[in-house]
């Protein structure tokens, strides 16, 4: 019995350090695992901040908890509204949605929504109509034997009381107001200026459109 307490004594100091050694690697493994995790978060939020980037919505790290974007990325999606409209002409489609116009600017309905209000004061549905009438008058700046009329359901329009309001809206003309006045001056350029020509049936017309505009403000997923 004596020796075998003598043999305990003896080796205790390198049963000690062997737990100590024990312990440490433990701590050690512990760390290394915490530290991958850590460095994997950060490669995560690395790749989220590009895809981020890429939208033109999210700029940095910080913003990509931000529920919406500042000021300065809905002139951003707006301004790349406006390059698309021109060069894609999305607006001539009768069955155009907002929904495919923001998935082709790499964004979402409530954001594109949100830019187009900012930053210009209008819903989506109005405009994509100021976008037809403006091709309306060009067209018609061409043409000026055109119907007018049939010009607007070649760029979309629907229903011509909803054209007839959106084009008041616009030009500050009714349509026949515009195109007779046009002709009239027809060394001159386009003038889309809000005048006193704007009928006081505007009114009226207006009830008649309500229906129209807002059956096409539900097709277009507004």
């Amino acid at each position: 019995m004596n020796d075998f307490i003598t043999i305990v004594i003896a080796y205790s100091p390198i049963l000690i350090i062997l737990i100590f050694l024990a312990i440490a690697k433990i701590n050690e493994s512990r760390r290394e695992k915490s530290s991958k995790k850590e460095e994997n978060s950060s490669v995560e939020s690395t790749e989220l901040n590009k895809e981020y980037n890429n939208t033109g919505i999210v700029q940095n790290k910080e913003r990509v908890l931000a529920e919406e974007p500042i000021k300065s990325d809905y002139t951003n999606i707006s301004e790349r509204l406006f390059e698309l409209m021109e060069r894609e002409k999305l607006f001539l489609n009768p069955s155009i949605r907002i929904n495919e116009v923001a998935e082709k600017l790499l964004t979402n309905k409530a954001y594109l929504s949100k830019a187009i209000k900012e930053t210009t004061n209008r819903n989506f549905c109005q405009l994509i109509h100021y976008f037809r009438i403006k091709e309306v008058m060009k067209r018609f700046a061409k043409n000026p034997n055109s119907n007018i009329q049939d010009l607007a359901k070649k760029v979309g329009f629907k229903s011509p009381s909803t054209f007839n309001i959106a084009f008041g809206r616009v030009s500050g003309y009714t349509p026949a107001e515009w195109s007779r006045d046009f002709k009239n001056r027809q060394n001159h350029s386009v003038d889309a200026t809000p005048s006193k020509l704007y009928s006081k049936s505007t009114a009226k017309r207006k009830n008649e459109a309500k229906k129209d505009n807002k059956t096409e403000s539900s097709e277009m997923g507004v």
